[in-house]
This record gives structure tokens, sequence and C-alpha cells, in this order.
């Protein structure tokens, strides 16, 4: 089975693991899994930097075209099954295993593939929610990127 969403594919339904979190957001220079576990919930980040330089996307959505049952299955539920970091984790049972996997690597279990361009019209932009007491300008930046028309409550 594979997994698809505009960016991701992911075969047996699974997604990324655990991280060690700087030290594995800055050690490659190709495009890797990062899962950092934030009290309670794993969380998807793509490593996107080269060595030596800590940057990653935190994964805070995605629209799922196959393996849609076996996500509700995990989520227990219907809807709203990838509409957040954490329900992401544990609809696509991800766990420390899938920590460091080379998502530019087609014959892994998850990677990243090329999809349909996306104009810049369909780009919507907002500020990242949860960042309490962080001062301005960084509490406005707009650091929190979607797609126009894309349902979110899926």
């Amino acid at each position: 089975m594979t997994l698809q969403s505009p960016w991701v594919s992911c075969k047996k339904g699974y997604f990324c693991g655990n991280t060690c979190g700087n030290m594995q957001r800055s050690r490659r220079k190709k495009v890797y899994a990062s899962v950092q576990f934030y009290g309670m919930h794993w969380m998807l980040n793509v490593v996107t930097e080269a060595e030596g330089f800590p940057a990653a996307v935190l994964l805070r959505t995605i629209v799922a075209t196959e393996g849609v049952e076996m996500m509700q299955q995990r989520r227990g539920r219907t809807e709203h099954l990838t509409d957040g970091p954490a329900k992401i984790a544990q609809a696509l049972a991800l766990d420390k295993r899938w920590n460091g996997t080379n998502l530019c690597a087609s014959e892994a279990d998850i990677f990243i593939e090329k999809a349909k361009p996306v104009l810049n019209a369909q780009i919507a932009t907002s500020p990242r929610v949860g960042l309490g007491k962080t001062p301005e300008p960084w509490l406005s930046k707009p650091w929190n990127f979607s797609l126009v028309g894309v349902d979110p409550k899926f």
C-alpha cells in the first residue's frame, strides 16, 4: 500500500520516527525524517537544510489519497484524521523506527515524491499557532502555509 499526499508517499501506511532534536535536524545534506516526541505525541519534521544547519519543516496537515481506512482504525474516527502534527503521527503509526529515513530515496518505505506544481495563488499563509509569549515580530510572521480549498477536517 502507498499513502500519498500532494508531497509525501508512504508504503505500509507508516510515516517516520524518533529524533535527537537539533542533532538529527543538522546532520544530513539530503532530506531526512526527524520525529520528535513532545510530551505524549510524536511529530514529524522534514529536515531541509545542509549538514550543520538545524532547520526542518514540521508537517501540520496531510491529505491522504490512500490508506484512509487504516488511518480511521488507528485514530478511532472518520474525520479529523490528519489535521494536526500529532494526528498525522497517530494516523500513520509514526514512531522512532522511521527516524533518519532518506525521504529522497524512492525505494524507501516513505519518501517525498514530485507532485503537480502549486501556483502562488493556491498557497495561503498565516501566523503560527501555539507560540505563547513569543515577542513580535516573530509572533505574527506568516510561518504557516496551506493550500487554498483543501478541506482541513480530513
